[in-house]
């Protein structure tokens, strides 16, 4: 093979590689998509004046989407104290209304809290089985596969193991959900339990998997990483530790009920390209709960 021939050959391997990597670009691009978490809106009585309004106004519209710019929000999980079924059904209707007129809703996953007693049924019979890629009707623990991403909502150690060992193969992503933080901070303060060490051990254990635990019922924005569940995260209950190698909890604070927490809303928004996810977490002071800012944002990528 003469000098032409190999400058020939060279060239074309270098296109084949541009050819292949820009089609990967191009797949995990179509892929891409965000997903969003709040939680704590509790009745329109109980919380401030347009403020759950304003956070399915923002799931929908996306105001506030600085550079660079997130995909649209294509399912939500509600992280607990939701009340749909209170006062006539006025949360649920409050978002069929919302997006009634969206080209595509988003799917919506809700989670039982402490004050959703009548949630229960309502969500068996009426909202989950309205929702997509849902494994169960079951309300206290089922779970969602949407392209690369598992969700899992349950706090049941053997559940939730089997379905991050079990998931697919597409599966790149899981989050766990529930309504209770393992390490709770600014309100509801207490201590893990046994149980509560061992589930967070298991999912440090699954951390070539497993990438954040959503929850609620402080009503106070937080996120820390931990790897070991009896350590910083524990002896001091001020800290916000970041632990290599840990598990992100993300309290996704209130979506209007604030008392004892902050005096503001906030949404959690999601976004899943390939094998990177970009976490945003945007607040709105009560005062003005359209006005919506950046509070926190990070990325992890899987290597």
């Amino acid at each position: 093979m003469n000098g032409s021939q190999h400058s020939r050959t060279r060239l074309a391997t270098c296109l084949l590689a541009l050819l292949a990597a820009a089609s990967i670009a191009s797949s995990a691009e179509t892929n891409s998509f965000t997903f969003a978490a709040f939680a704590d809106n509790r009745r329109i009585s109980e919380r401030a004046p347009g403020a759950f309004e304003a956070v399915l106004s923002e799931i929908r519209d996306m105001r506030l989407n600085p550079e660079p710019k997130l995909p649209p929000i294509e399912f939500v999980v509600g992280c607990g104290d939701l009340t749909l079924a209170a006062d006539g059904h006025k949360n649920w209707n409050l978002w069929l209304a919302t997006f009634r007129t969206s080209a595509v809703p988003p799917c919506f996953y809700p989670i039982i809290g402490n004050w959703d007693n009548d949630d229960v049924a309502f969500n068996r019979t009426e909202v989950l089985p309205k929702q997509k890629n849902v494994s169960t009707n079951d309300p206290n623990r089922y779970v969602v596969d949407w392209k690369s991403v598992r969700l899992i909502v349950s706090r049941d150690l053997e559940y939730v193991e089997k379905a991050i060992v079990n998931a697919p193969q597409s599966v790149e992503h899981v989050f766990v959900a529930d309504h209770y933080p393992i390490f709770p901070r600014f309100a509801h303060l207490a201590t893990p339990g046994d149980d509560d060490v061992a589930f967070w051990n298991m999912l440090v254990k699954h951390r070539n998997k497993v990438r954040a635990f959503l929850v609620g019922h402080t009503h106070t924005y937080s996120r820390m990483r931990v790897a070991d569940p009896k350590g910083q995260a524990v002896k001091n209950d001020q800290c916000l530790p970041d632990e290599e190698d840990g598990i992100y909890q993300v309290d996704c604070g209130n979506a209007g009920k604030s008392s004892h927490g902050d005096a503001a809303t906030t949404l959690v928004e999601i976004s899943i390209s390939g094998p990177k996810v970009r976490f945003r977490a945007i607040q709105a002071p009560n005062e003005t709960p359209t006005l919506f800012s950046v509070r926190d944002e990070w990325t992890f990528e899987r290597k």
